[in-house]
């Protein structure tokens, strides 16, 4: 990184967009707006006043968002598989506030598993019954 920083004559910092313990903490405001004011926070805790950013899928949407919202931030902008933009509540957001469940971490069961699996995948692969 050293190397990288004295060739851009920049600093450079790498930020997962989810903290440790992310998977555990339910309270944890997950939207792409709350995770982008996140962002900016940090910037604005380190006193930088204008970013390159390159984010890689949610993290690009995440990036995206903040370009939007605050483009005197952004200098640049680089999406690397960027996860599409929220126009309105999907499906699972829409599940989860109805029922306060996750079916994508909630899994109790072989049918909750199959189901986590074809909401992931286009074809799940098949997985013989004794192993679920």
């Amino acid at each position: 990184m050293g190397a990288l920083c004295q060739a851009f004559g920049q600093a450079i910092s790498i930020v997962d967009s989810r903290p440790a313990r992310a998977w555990r903490d339910l309270n944890l405001d997950y939207r792409i707006q709350a995770q982008a004011e996140r962002l900016k926070e940090w910037f604005a805790t380190l006193n930088v006043r204008r970013v390159r950013l390159i984010g890689n899928s949610m993290g690009g949407t995440i990036a995206a968002h903040l370009a939007a919202t605050m483009p005197h931030l952004v200098a640049s902008l680089v999406l690397i598989d960027a996860a599409g933009f929220e126009a309105s509540p999907s499906w699972l957001q829409q599940h989860m506030s109805q029922t306060g469940l996750n079916p994508m971490h909630e899994i109790r069961s072989a049918d909750d598993y199959r189901a986590m699996m074809s909401i992931g995948m286009e074809a799940p692969p098949y997985i013989p019954g004794i192993m679920l």
